[in-house]
Order: C-alpha cells, then structure tokens, then sequence
C-alpha cells in the first residue's frame, strides 16, 4: 500500500496524517488562531516515526508512518483542508516549500 505523510486542516486544527502502508492515522494537532501565519515542519525518521513542529515547538508525534520507501510515483506532497459542518472559511497559503528526502 501506499506510505505517505501528510497535514490536513479540520475545522481550525491542524493535524498530523501519516499511513504505514496498511493503516492512516491522524496524530498530532495544533488549534489554528485566524490571519496567524505558521511555519511548519514534519519529520521523519524513517522508521515509522514522525513529528509535527510549528513556530520551533513539537506539537504532534507518530509511531505509524513510513517505514520503508516507497515508489517514486508515490512521492507527492498531500495538504487537505475541510470546513466540517460549519460556514468558517478553512484556507491554506503554502509558500517556501521546502521537501528533502533522506535514504
């Protein structure tokens, strides 16, 4: 199956997906404050663990991510964003991103 890592935005937080090739996990969150810009980060240590930082502070850590390499026709970056079963407008601006695969 498919391993990846990915952030998904659910109603103001923000969230930590990761999937090991059999099971998805949302682990790890942080409570989104409005017009606040965020610089994220997401750790792999190849083994299965992740960790989600934002502003230089851990705010989610995983045990199921990636442990092994998938094919390269897997390798995207995955960002989700849903307004749940509210009006509130959830937006995403990504800028400076930077994606480095270590094997």
């Amino acid at each position: 199956g498919v391993r990846s890592i990915g952030l998904r935005i659910n109603t103001a937080t923000l969230e930590l997906l990761v999937h090991n090739g059999t099971t998805l996990a949302a682990n790890g969150s942080l409570a989104l404050t409005n017009n606040t810009a965020y610089w994220l980060r997401v750790l792999s240590d190849g083994a299965g663990n992740c960790q989600l930082w934002a502003n230089a502070t851990r705010v989610g850590v995983s045990s199921g991510g990636p442990a092994s390499a998938g094919a390269a026709s897997e390798s995207i970056l995955y960002i989700e964003t849903g307004n749940g079963a509210n009006a509130a407008q959830q937006i995403i601006a990504v800028a400076n991103v930077w994606v480095s695969f270590a094997r």
